[in-house]
C-alpha cells in the first residue's frame, strides 16, 4: 500500500490545528476510612466546603468537614461499595438537582434520580441545592391566601402564599393528612406542590402517592423521597433539594408550596453525621449549628416583590413532638423560625376531633391578610369563641349548675366543634366553608342535635349548590359577604329544610309535633305511640317543639316488623334527681349473641350521645332511655343498620342497674 505525501501532510496539519494545550488537572485523594455514610479522605487539600467529590465506583459525595490532615465527606449513595484506598476526585462544582416542568408528576430521590420507573428526567436546567435566601428588599408582605380546604385552618389559622406555617404534634395525630389535604385542594389553582418525605416508611409514602394519584393531584406535585432505609446524608440533603426545585417556579413569577415531612428526622440525620464527624455535641447531642440548618432552609420561603416577578414559595414544615412536649429543642427552634404553628393535640384526636387543632396554642402571624374578605368577616371571633368554649367545658365538668346563657354557649360550642370536623382527604371550597361557619356562628344549628350536624351541613351545602347556585357563585366571584349577601343567605337558610325535619324549617309530611306538659317533663314520662296503616308499617319522625323543664329530649325511631314504634324520653331530670348516674350491666349482641359489659357515667345535663357499642362482629348497638317514670327506668337497645351478614338489626328491652351518686352540697350554703 502506497501513501501519498500530500494526504499525510493534510492529516498532520489538521491535528496541529485541533491541538488543545490545556491540561485536565484534578485533585486526587485516597480513602483512609469509610463507614456509616461518611468517609475520611487524604490528599484533597484544595477542596472547598460543600464541593462535590467522586469516588472511583461512581458514587458521589459532599465535602462536609475540612480538617488539617483530611477531609470528611458525606456519601450520597451506597457507602458499602467504597473501600479504603479507593481514589477520590474533586469535581469542582456544587451539588445541584434538575428543575422545571420535567420534575412535576414524578417521584425522585434527593439527587434528582427517578424512583417511579417512568424513565429519566429530561431537563436542561439545574439549580444548586444550597442557595442564599432573598433579602428583605426583594420581598413583599404576605397578602394572598393559600386555601387548605380545611375549615378549622382557613377560618382560624389561615395560611398565605409565601408564609411558613409549622404543623406540630405527636405521631399519628394527623399532621401529614393536613398537608395532603392542602395539596389536593390546589387542584384548580396555579400552585405547584412539592412533598419531601424524610425518614418515612416506604410503604407509607407509597400510600400517599397512590392517594395523590387517585385524587388527580400528582399532575402538579413532585414527591422527593429519602426514606427511613436511606443513608443519613440523603435524609439531610432532601429538604434542600426539594426547596431548590420549588424555588425555580418562585423565581419564574409562579406560586409553589413545599411540605417537609418531617424536620425532626432531618435533624436526627444531621446529628448523626455531626457526631460521626466528631463535631462537638450540644443540647440533646445536636451540633451547635442545628438552628442554622433549619433557618437557612425555611428562610428561602418568601413572597417576592413585583419587581422580582411576584412569585411565592409557601413552606409547611412538620415537626414531631414526644408526649406533647413543644418546649423541646427542635420544636422551639422551628417555632421561632416560622410564621405560626398549627398544634395538633392527641387528646382531641382520640376524642374524635379531626383535625385535632388546639385553637389556644395554634396561631398564624399573618392572620386576616391571608383570608378572603368573606371568611375574614364571618370567622373573625371564631377562634376566641372556641378557646373560651374549651375553658367553659372544663369548668362545666366539675358538675356546677349553669345558668341558661352559659348552657346556651356550651350547646353552641358543641355544635361548632362538630361542624369543624372534616373527613380525611375531603377539602372544601372556601365558599362552602363560609356558608357552613356562618350558619354555625349565627345560631342556625342551635336546634339541630349534635350527632346530626354533619348530615345537616352536607344537606345544606347540597341545597345551595342545587337550588341557590347564583348566590353561591356570587360569593365565589366577589369574595365579599356584605349585609345584602348575609340577608340572602339568612333567607335561604330559613327556606332550607333538612332531611327528616330535624331542627327548624317547615314540618315535613308524616312528621308529628309533640308539646310536653309540666307533668310529663317533671315525671319523665315516655311517649311511645304506635301506628299502623292499611299498607303496612308507617315511618314517621317526632319533633319536640317545647317543654317546660326539658332542656334536652331524645327521640328514637325504630323500624319494627308489625308497625312503627317511637320512644322518646326526657334526658334532663328535674330537681331532686342526682346529677350523675352510673349505668352498669350487660348487653347481648343481637347478631352474634356476645355479652358486652356496660359501665358508663352519664351526666344528666347531657345526652346519651356516647351510649354506642361496637361489637366485634360489626354490629352497632345504641341505648336509649324508655319508660322513665323515675330515674331507674328501663333502657331499650335499638340497633339500626345491618350486620355484616346482611341481617336486619332488631330491638330488645333490658333492665340495667343504676348506681346513684347524689350531688355534693355546697359547703358554704
Amino acid at each position: 500500500m502506497r501513501f501519498k505525501a500530500d494526504e499525510i501532510a493534510s492529516v498532520i496539519q489538521q491535528e496541529i490545528e485541533q491541538f488543545d494545550s490545556r491540561i485536565d488537572v484534578r485533585e486526587v485523594g485516597r480513602v483512609i476510612e469509610v463507614g456509616d455514610g461518611i468517609a475520611r479522605v487524604y490528599g484533597l487539600s484544595g477542596v472547598m466546603s460543600g464541593e462535590m467529590v467522586e469516588f472511583s465506583e461512581g458514587v458521589h459525595g459532599l465535602a462536609f468537614n475540612l480538617e488539617e490532615n483530611s477531609v470528611g465527606v458525606i456519601i450520597l449513595g451506597d457507602y458499602l461499595e467504597i473501600n479504603e484506598g479507593d481514589e477520590v476526585r474533586s469535581m469542582g462544582q456544587l451539588l445541584s438537582v434538575p428543575v422545571g416542568d420535567a420534575v412535576l408528576g414524578r417521584v425522585i430521590d434527593p439527587l434528582g434520580n427517578p424512583l417511579d420507573g417512568n424513565g429519566p428526567i429530561v431537563s436542561n436546567e439545574r439549580r444548586v441545592v444550597e442557595q442564599i435566601a432573598e433579602g428583605v428588599a426583594q420581598r413583599q408582605p404576605v397578602n394572598e391566601p393559600l386555601q387548605t380546604g380545611i375549615k378549622a385552618i382557613d377560618s382560624m389559622t389561615p395560611i398565605g402564599r409565601g408564609q411558613r406555617e409549622l404543623i406540630i404534634g405527636d405521631r399519628k395525630t394527623g399532621k401529614t393528612a393536613i398537608c395532603i389535604d392542602t395539596i389536593i385542594n390546589q387542584k384548580d389553582t396555579d400552585v405547584k406542590c412539592f412533598y419531601v418525605a424524610v425518614g418515612q416508611k416506604d410503604s407509607t409514602v407509597a400510600g400517599l402517592i397512590e392517594t395523590l394519584r387517585r385524587e388527580g393531584a400528582m399532575d402538579y406535585t413532585t414527591v422527593i423521597v429519602a426514606g427511613a432505609s436511606d443513608p443519613a446524608p440523603l435524609q439531610y440533603v432532601a429538604p434542600y433539594a426539594g426547596c431548590s426545585m420549588a424555588e425555580y417556579f418562585m423565581f419564574k413569577g409562579e406560586h409553589a408550596m413545599i411540605v417537609y415531612d418531617d424536620l425532626s428526622k432531618q435533624a436526627a440525620a444531621y446529628r448523626q453525621l455531626a457526631l460521626l464527624m466528631r463535631r462537638p455535641p450540644g443540647r440533646e447531642a445536636y451540633p451547635g449549628d442545628i438552628f442554622y440548618c433549619h433557618s437557612r432552609l425555611l428562610e428561602r420561603a418568601a413572597k417576592l416583590s413585583d419587581e422580582r416577578g411576584g412569585g411565592s414559595l409557601t413552606a409547611l414544615p412538620i415537626v414531631e413532638t414526644l408526649e406533647g412536649e413543644v418546649s423541646a429543642y427542635i420544636p422551639t427552634n422551628v417555632i421561632s423560625i416560622t410564621d405560626g404553628q398549627i398544634y395538633l393535640q392527641p387528646d382531641l384526636f382520640f376524642a374524635g376531633q379531626r383535625p385535632a387543632m388546639n385553637v389556644g396554642i395554634s396561631v398564624s402571624r399573618v392572620g386576616g391578610k391571608a383570608q378572603v374578605p368573606a371568611m375574614k368577616k364571618i370567622a373573625g371571633g371564631l377562634r376566641l369563641d372556641l378557646a373560651a368554649f374549651r375553658e367553659l367545658e372544663a369548668f362545666a365538668q366539675l358538675g356546677t349548675d349553669l345558668d341558661a346563657a352559659t348552657q346556651k354557649r356550651l350547646d353552641r360550642g358543641y355544635r361548632m366543634t362538630e361542624l369543624l370536623k372534616q373527613g380525611l382527604y375531603k377539602p372544601m371550597h372556601v365558599t362552602d366553608q363560609v356558608l357552613s361557619i356562618y350558619a354555625g356562628t349565627r345560631g342556625h344549628l342551635d336546634k339541630i342535635a349534635v350527632e346530626e350536624v354533619a348530615a345537616w351541613e352536607e344537606a345544606m351545602l347540597r341545597f345551595f349548590h342545587d337550588q341557590k347556585r347564583p348566590l353561591w357563585q356570587k360569593i365565589t366571584d366577589t369574595r365579599q359577604f356584605d349585609d345584602e349577601t348575609a340577608a340572602e343567605v339568612d333567607a335561604a337558610l330559613a327556606e332550607f329544610t333538612p332531611p327528616g325535619g330535624a331542627g327548624g324549617g317547615p314540618r315535613q309530611p308524616g312528621e308529628r309535633t309533640v308539646e310536653l306538659s309540666e307533668r310529663q317533663s317533671t315525671e319523665h314520662r315516655a311517649l311511645k305511640p304506635r301506628e299502623r296503616s292499611a299498607e303496612g308499617p308507617v315511618s314517621s319522625t317526632w319533633r319536640i317543639i317545647s317543654g317546660p323543664k326539658a332542656a334536652r329530649l331524645a327521640v328514637q325511631c325504630r323500624e319494627a316488623q308489625e308497625g312503627a314504634e317511637f320512644a322518646a324520653a326526657v334526658l334532663e331530670p328535674t330537681a331532686g334527681v342526682p346529677r350523675r348516674i352510673t349505668v352498669r350491666g350487660n348487653v347481648q349482641c343481637h347478631a352474634c349473641k356476645t355479652e358486652l359489659p356496660i359501665d358508663w357515667e352519664i351526666t344528666t345535663s347531657g345526652s346519651l350521645d356516647r351510649t354506642m357499642i361496637d361489637c366485634g362482629c360489626g354490629a352497632r348497638i345504641r341505648l336509649v332511655a324508655a319508660d322513665c317514670k323515675d330515674p331507674r327506668g328501663r333502657f331499650v337497645i335499638a340497633s339500626p343498620g345491618k350486620t355484616p351478614e346482611g341481617r336486619k338489626a332488631g330491638s330488645i328491652g333490658l333492665r340495667i342497674e343504676y348506681v346513684e351518686e347524689p350531688a355534693k352540697e355546697n359547703e358554704d350554703s
